[in-house]
């Protein structure tokens, strides 16, 4: 989550393109304050300043560069700076950033310095906006702090004009696949639900393991589940579709109708045809199956 800084977010870890890097509040008074009176001085890590209202200049390392409204400045770790002729509505945001050395981040950074460059309007806003969530305090502001620092990071990398970001890993994990093929199984439109020893198969496990999989990650046996997926996968046919009732029973994986229609009407209270009935008073939009679908 990040450290507390009198009772507030003093720093957040975030993430771009895989890479981790870290965002460390400037002042006790919030992301954004007014004012701007700091002496000559360095910092260990990465400085970017952002100019919301009013005007200064920026002295760095003998460079003199002026900033308006809009208007950002990236300071690299160990360069000594000061502000300089500040106005006295001058408003900024200011943050440090611990980046990866020698990483994407720290390279784009390094694009950056030496020069101005300027944000839109709702990057602007976005940085106002960062205080009132450190104040108000109300549920979920730290999630919202995180999500609002990340959009404004993107905002800001964006100006190095980045001939290409790194690809973020989007490959499943094998527990990742194993449960989405499992939730696939239950849902099987316009095919039928299979067994236990066809779910196994296509997993290529024991159905020992299957099971054990399924009461850790669902709470409840196969046979529970089977038959919970039978029910809904039934009633939503019934609603979308005009499939007979033993075309529906077919496809729940039961080969006596009288079986499905049992353990519908105990399932539902009522028996299939009643609940189609039911369902069309309301009426439920129905699937489109002209192209054969």
């Amino acid at each position: 989550m990040g450290d507390v800084y009198r009772s507030q977010i003093a720093s957040l870890t975030l993430s771009l393109s895989g890479e981790s890097f870290t965002f460390i509040r400037y002042t006790p008074r919030g992301f954004c304050c007014r004012g701007w009176d700091s002496r000559r001085h360095s910092n260990i890590r990465d400085e970017v300043h952002i100019i919301l209202s009013g005007s200064c200049g920026l002295d760095v390392e003998g460079d003199r560069y002026d900033l308006s409204p809009g208007d950002a400045f990236v300071v690299r770790k160990g360069q000594y700076h000061a502000p300089c002729n500040a106005t006295e509505d001058v408003e900024r945001c200011s943050f440090m950033l611990d980046v990866v050395p020698g990483g994407f981040l720290d390279r784009q950074l390094q694009r950056l310095s030496g020069r101005s460059f300027h944000l839109s309007g709702e990057s602007v806003d976005l940085c106002r906006s960062l205080n009132g969530e450190l104040d108000d305090r109300v549920p979920y502001y730290a999630d919202m702090v995180r999500a609002k620092l990340t959009q404004l990071m993107v905002d800001i990398l964006r100006q190095a004009e980045p001939e290409e970001v790194p690809d973020v890993d989007t490959s499943r994990t094998p527990k990742q696949a194993l449960l989405i093929g499992i939730d696939q199984f239950f849902s099987p439109w316009p095919n039928a639900l299979g067994t236990e020893a066809d779910l196994a198969r296509q997993l290529n496990i024991s159905r020992h393991k299957l099971n054990r999989i399924i009461w850790q990650y669902y709470g409840m046996s196969f046979r529970e589940k089977l038959h919970l997926a039978k029910m809904d996968y039934a009633a939503w046919i019934l609603r979308v579709t005009d499939f007979p009732c033993h075309k529906v029973a077919t496809l729940c994986g039961y080969s006596a109708d009288t079986s499905f229609y049992r353990a519908f009407a105990a399932h539902f209270g009522i028996p299939p045809q009643a609940y189609r009935k039911e369902q069309k008073k309301k009426g439920i939009d129905r699937l489109d199956l002209s192209d054969g679908g």
